[in-house]
């Protein structure tokens, strides 16, 4: 019988942890010289960063539906960024390091009626656009809550019947 009780006040607290949680599109990106490529997207339960940033140069990231734009969060150059070392003396080292290209990826808020994920470099030019698919979205996490409350609940009762 305790471990029946144990269960449920796990069961009760694990809840609202997930009603905390929302639906968040991870987008893997390419950079190649001025232009980003879509490379994977993915929707998740999690949480996306607030993207606060002072840059002089900001990429702006907007997802778009029929032409409005339904979010728009910034991030700085994926090409830029700074190396620190030390030779074998022990003395520091480093700096700005620019690439050519870089695999990088942003977490953003998830739209179901988003129908374009759009790019605008520093400059205010298009780097990069993706049409999205109306899909269904991912619904194995959910499943998968609900299959672990049965099995507890069946377990409960089975050790209950003995």
């Amino acid at each position: 019988m305790n471990k029946a009780i144990l269960a449920t006040i796990f069961f009760i607290l694990l809840c609202p942890v997930f009603a905390e949680m929302q639906k968040v599109m991870v987008l893997d990106l390419y950079y190649d010289n001025g232009k980003i490529f879509v490379i994977d997207k993915a929707i998740k339960y999690g949480y996306y960063p607030e993207q606060r940033h002072s840059a002089e140069s900001e990429y702006s990231l907007q997802i778009l539906q029929k032409g409005s734009i339904l979010h728009s969060s910034l991030f700085k150059e994926p090409n830029i960024v700074y190396r620190e070392g030390s030779d074998e003396n022990g003395i520091l080292s480093g700096g700005k390091v620019v690439l050519d290209e870089r695999e990088f990826s942003v977490i953003v808020p998830y739209f179901g009626e988003a129908d374009e994920i759009r790019i605008i470099s520093p400059e205010g030019s298009i780097s990069g656009s993706e049409r999205l698919e109306k899909g269904k979205g991912n619904y194995y996490f959910i499943a998968g809550i609900a299959i672990l409350a049965i099995v507890i609940i069946f377990v409960i009762i089975r050790r209950k019947s003995r």
